[in-house]
Formats: C-alpha cells, structure tokens, sequence
C-alpha cells in the first residue's frame, strides 16, 4: 500500500489490494483435480454433506471482527503505550509481553480444543480479546495500557488458531483447504481497516480511546456471533 500511496493512489490504494483479495477469493472456488484412494474414500463421502452458507459467513464474521483488535494492538501498541506517557522499559516490556502472549494463545490452542471444542476456544478467544481492549480502553495509566495490550495479543494469538480449527469441524477434512483459504480474508480485511481506522481516528480526536471502544464493540460482537454459531451447531 505504501507503494501505491507514493506513486499517488492515496486511499485509493486499498480498493486495489480489496480487489486483489477478492480475485484470490473467487479463484478458491475453481475446481480442482482430486484423486480419491481407497483409504481417503469414507472420509470424502462424509464431507460430501452440505455445509450451510449461513456458517461460512458468521465464521468470516467472526474472524474478523475479532481480529481487528488483535491487528490493531500488534499495529499501534507503540503508539498506544507513548502516548500513555509509558517508560522505554514499561514499553518494552509490553511490547515483548504482547509478542509472547500471541505466542501462547496460538499453542494454547490445541490443548483448549482437546478440553472443550474447537468453538468453544474461539468463545474463550474473542472473550479475552474482549478483557484485554476493555481494560486498556477503562485504564487512566500506562501500566494499565500494557496489561490489557497484553491480554488482546493473547487473546488475539488464541483466535486465529482457533479458527482453522473451527473451520475444520464445520466443514470437514475434505474442505478444509478451500473453506479456511476464503476464512482467511477476513483476516486480510481487518488488517486493512483496523490499524488504518485506529490512526484516523487518533489523528481526528486526538484519542486511542473512541478507537479502542469501536474495537471492544466489533470483539464482542464477535463472541455474540460464535455463541448463535454454537446454538446453531448443537
């Protein structure tokens, strides 16, 4: 995008690389050649049952919904914990918290899977997404700030492993591939508009705050969607 902006595309730049992923997105639907083998043949007759649309798009939804927070903390914490008045230690230090908090959410995973199921993780990762965007939006110190951008790494690590997952039980072996290839664009389209959003927000009002507040709002929005999902699957 930088370099659409600097041959001077402006925001104009971002219709492009929209256009790009729904281009790669219509191209996932091509057929493609598959050989069926003796010992794959049950598995593909029992992911030959239609998988509603209405599940296809409240997983899209809900994976980007919730990462928009997760994108926007990994994007602008630095700004976040400096214009908190934070440390160079304190900022360092939250900073490396949210690295290894991405970090465990994702290895987390597999174990909260195996406990619960896999969208019961992604209930449990929108949920401490959620925690981490409220305590950084409520807190009045840099301290404060660095825990909830913490928690939102985490939260945010969890979520997009388990989402794959989540794709996997919904549509099966046999789709998994395709069905997680268009998932993935949701994650492409908050990585566009959150970071994005966040700055111009900031640069309107002079405030992390409102920004952080329309984050919070779309990660819950995201955990109400995951538990229709849940109603729906049972």
């Amino acid at each position: 995008w930088r370099v659409l902006v600097a041959q001077g595309w402006g925001l104009w730049g971002l219709l492009v690389l929209a256009g790009t992923l729904a281009l790669t997105s219509a191209l996932s639907f091509l057929p493609g050649p598959r050989s069926v083998t003796v010992d794959d043949a049950p598995a593909a007759v029992e992911d030959s049952r239609p998988v509603p649309l209405l599940h296809f798009f409240l997983i899209w939804a809900i994976f980007a919904l919730s990462a928009v927070g997760g994108l926007m903390v990994l994007g602008l914490a630095a700004k976040i914990l400096d214009h908190a008045g934070s440390s160079v230690l304190l900022a360092s230090l939250a900073l490396g918290g949210i690295a290894v908090g991405n970090t465990l959410g994702r290895l987390s995973v597999a174990a909260v899977n195996a406990a619960l199921s896999p969208l019961g993780a992604t209930i449990g990762a929108t949920l401490l997404t959620s925690v981490g965007l409220a305590i950084t939006t409520l807190s009045s110190s840099a301290t404060g700030d660095a825990m909830g951008l913490s928690l939102t790494g985490l939260g945010y690590g969890a979520t997009d492993s388990a989402i794959p997952s989540l794709t996997g039980q919904l549509d099966g072996s046999a789709r998994l591939v395709r069905a997680f290839a268009m998932s993935f664009t949701a994650w492409g389209v908050a990585g566009l508009v959150g970071p994005w959003a966040a700055g111009a927000i900031f640069d309107r009002t002079g405030q992390f705050a409102p920004a952080l507040s329309a984050a919070l709002a779309a990660t819950l929005t995201a955990t109400a969607l995951a538990l229709f999902l849940r109603h729906r699957v049972r």
